[in-house]
């Protein structure tokens, strides 16, 4: 069966679609960490000297998780935007990192962090925790990736 180009290069770009942005994320400490009915404010203040947020070296992020996209459904069709659980699982990391005031690695996936109207001040859509050789860390996702 002889399959058109068209056919062919809608099929490709569609499976090219879900791919992931990379991330990135900074050492810091979590303070004045509040949790209420599923949405999520903390500040970051970050200590490298590479900032995550050049001019901002503390900054606040609220949180109120989004569901994946309506595409998800699709079987080739994968996103890597935490689901509720995820931003809850990440969340209580944070809060327990605030209350211990232990250092955590904090950072964003794709467009993960967009600013709001108030200075050093961002939203994100959902959390999800991570984990590479030597650390643990907490990736804020903005739009779905």
């Amino acid at each position: 069966m002889k399959v058109p180009k068209s056919t062919a290069c809608l099929l490709l770009s569609l499976l090219a679609f879900p791919a992931v942005a990379g991330g990135d994320y900074a050492q810091g400490f979590v303070s004045a960490f509040q949790a209420k009915g599923g949405a999520y404010t903390f500040r970051f203040t970050q200590t490298e000297q590479q900032a995550l947020v050049p001019g901002c070296p503390s900054f606040a992020v609220s949180v109120l998780h989004r569901r994946v996209p309506w595409y998800t459904w699709l079987p080739f069709v994968q996103s890597s935007h935490p689901t509720e659980q995820e931003t809850a699982a990440a969340a209580s990391f944070l809060r327990a990192a605030a209350l211990q005031r232990r250092l955590v690695s904090f950072g964003y996936m794709g467009n993960g962090l967009v600013g709001t109207d108030s200075s050093c001040s961002f939203t994100a859509n959902g959390l999800k925790l991570g984990k590479d050789e030597r650390t643990i860390y907490v990736l804020a996702f903005h739009d779905p990736v």
